[in-house]
């Protein structure tokens, strides 16, 4: 890392640090209560996508690119992208779990 990437990550403002906080914890989470297969998994990656999304403005916003250079650039993009045009699987159309409200148990739906 160059001292001018250096300065810059030191330079965060608090926003910064929170979505980063919200983002990956919300990640974390979201795929523990997917694996205890939970219904609440949805919004918390949902939130933690927001958060990303808040990250990558201030990011741009910031001058975390400029001084990253175009290859982190991409590889951040690439990444939210991809994580921005998989939620939808996640919504009522696609994987969403559903209770079987009578048994208490966990579905998937296709």
């Amino acid at each position: 890392m160059t001292p001018e990437q250096a300065a810059v990550m030191k330079g965060y403002p608090i926003w910064m640090t929170i979505a980063f906080a919200i983002g990956t914890l919300g990640g974390t989470i979201g795929c523990c209560l997917l694996l205890l297969r939970s219904r609440y998994s949805i919004p918390v990656f949902w939130i933690s996508l927001v958060a990303y999304v808040v990250l990558y403005i201030g990011d741009y916003t910031e001058g975390v690119f400029a001084a990253l250079g175009p290859p982190q650039v991409i590889i951040l993009t690439i990444a939210v992208v991809i994580s921005g045009c998989d939620s939808p699987r996640l919504s009522d159309s696609g994987g969403r779990l559903n209770y079987a409200a009578s048994a208490g148990a966990y579905s998937a739906s296709n």
